[in-house]
């Protein structure tokens, strides 16, 4: 007798179930067994429960011929990174308030300024954070190209009563946000391969050919993150990092836009301000541009809104004020309007004696025009395309403009020797929003600006605690010695399969990386 139909079909599906049966005893999870056997770690077959993270390493950016050292690399990739790998005594957020990692506490008295650590801090190999540790990465950063700018106005670093006690050159108020360096354990960078011992949320081991990060055990706050384990791929170039986030290579990119070039990335995107501030140099030694009137009226006359939006394509913001406009210093405080007044400038012009002339409609007072020329570097295209901008938007009032296109070499010198009547520029401020580039005596911005400028000694007042910051914001309107035009953004990218809070700020990029998960 022929089995039915029914019969068959039970036969069938009880095979099936028995094979399934054999395979799922048998054997385990291939992606699961790869990773084991990349790392070198002993791993265990994820349950039915497991989430996606478990199953799959998630790859950042790295550069492997540079350094993981936070005080020798020189690649924005592996810079980067040093947030994961190593704390700090502070870390600033999206506002650039100071948030104590490895500090208790921190008081600034004058030039003084004091930090206790957390009780109970360790190093991932397991040994105590100790005072002479952050002496010791202290030292190193204030002497390393990543660092040397904010700790600039810091002349030592020392233990007493188990306390650091740093020394500042001149009083900063806002000094705490400087103290994001990364903290090592003492020695343990002695070779030019060596990565030191830190901290941080993960650990970094070097395999023959790869670098992976380890989730840090011993980090301080229990270290409950998605990835135990994050792959590090080589990124040789600017030129590849892009392709490799869009390939999925990597999970994640950042570009600062330094180029001046934006291209559009297949993938999530999230930008937020840098400290990079775009401006307009004056020359004070210029008879014209001595007039603080015609120095208000440029200000008035320069749509900031339009260039953040046209020339950097929406990624900047428009300031008047040479903080960053979210700065938490900033709050309740009244900053200068980024309007633009074309009105007002004219008023301020003819009140200070100037009078249209000839056909062009160009102002002049006792047969001096208002023409000046704009020297910018011709290799950035957002910076010219603002300086563009800002000649057509000043010779629409009155005030002619010609730009002159100049390469870097070209540019540096004649910024450097005072060759300019106005200059389009930009300056990385630190985390504290110090102006020293402008106003202190190797100022590497401070060309054209007066050595008696009233809003270079209303800063040293500020500096002192003589003048509160309003005071400062008043006399920088009144007497501007250069003109805020816009702080930068920065693109950060993340791959379409890795979900999560996408958080990122000048301060750390990878800020959410432990909420990150596929």
């Amino acid at each position: 007798m022929k089995p039915s139909g029914t019969s068959r079909f039970a036969a069938l599906l009880l095979c099936l179930v028995f094979c399934f049966g054999m395979l799922a005893s048998c054997g385990g999870d291939p992606a699961q067994e790869e990773l084991s056997a990349a790392g070198g770690e002993e791993t265990v077959a994820p349950s039915s429960e497991a989430t996606p993270s478990e199953n799959r390493m998630l790859a950042l950016p790295y550069v492997k011929g540079d350094s993981l050292n936070p005080f020798t690399a020189k690649s924005l990739p592996n810079q980067l990174l040093s947030t994961v790998l190593y704390d700090s005594l502070y870390a600033v957020d999206g506002a650039l308030s100071p948030q104590p990692l490895l500090a208790e506490s921190g008081t600034v008295s004058g030039t003084q300024v004091r930090v206790a650590l957390r009780s109970g801090l360790v190093f991932s190999d397991g040994s105590a954070v100790s005072a002479s540790d952050v002496v010791y990465s202290f030292e190193k950063a204030a002497a390393s190209p990543q660092y040397q700018a904010r700790l600039s106005n810091f002349s030592d670093a020392r233990v007493q009563n188990g306390e650091i006690v740093f020394t500042l050159k001149q009083g900063d108020p806002y000094a705490l946000s400087c103290l994001d360096f990364a903290v090592i354990k003492s020695g343990t960078d002695s070779s030019d391969t060596a990565i030191p011992v830190g901290s941080g949320r993960y650990t970094a081991s070097r395999g023959d050919s790869s670098v992976t990060l380890r989730a840090n055990k011993l980090w301080r706050n229990g270290n409950a993150v998605q990835f135990s384990s994050i792959a590090l791929v080589d990124v040789p170039d600017s030129d590849s990092v892009i392709h490799s986030l869009e390939i999925g290579n990597v999970n994640f990119i950042f570009n600062d836009l330094s180029g001046g070039v934006y291209q559009r990335i297949n993938a999530n995107t999230t930008e937020f301000l840098m400290n990079n501030l775009v401006f307009l140099g004056l020359q004070s030694e210029n008879e014209l541009l001595q007039d603080t009137q015609v120095r208000k009226a440029i200000g008035l006359a320069i749509a900031r809104e339009e260039i953040a939006s046209s020339a950097y394509q929406g990624h900047a913001q428009a300031s008047a004020v040479p903080f960053r406009p979210d700065w938490n210093a900033l709050k309740e405080l009244e900053i200068t309007s980024v309007a633009q007044n074309k009105e007002e400038a004219a008023k301020i012009l003819e009140e200070a004696g100037f009078q249209r002339v000839d056909a062009s409609g160009t102002y002049a007072r006792d047969g001096k025009e208002l023409s000046f020329t704009l020297v910018v570097n011709e290799n950035n295209p957002f910076r010219v395309s603002a300086a563009n901008l800002i000649a057509s938007q000043l010779s629409a009032i009155g005030i002619r403009v010609a730009v002159s296109k100049l390469s870097w070499a070209e540019y540096t010198a004649a910024v450097q020797e005072g060759s300019f009547d106005l200059y389009l520029g930009e300056v990385k401020l630190s985390h504290n929003m110090s102006l020293s580039a402008f106003f202190g005596e190797e100022g590497a911005v401070r060309a054209g600006i007066s050595g008696e400028d009233p809003a270079a000694a209303a800063y040293q007042q500020l500096l002192a605690g003589a003048v509160s910051l309003q005071d400062f914001l008043n006399t920088f309107a009144q007497t501007p010695p250069f003109l805020p035009i816009c702080f930068r953004k920065g693109v950060a990218a993340r791959s379409r399969d890795v979900q999560g809070d996408f958080t990122c700020h000048v301060g750390d990029v990878y800020a959410s990386l432990a909420d990150w998960h596929f």
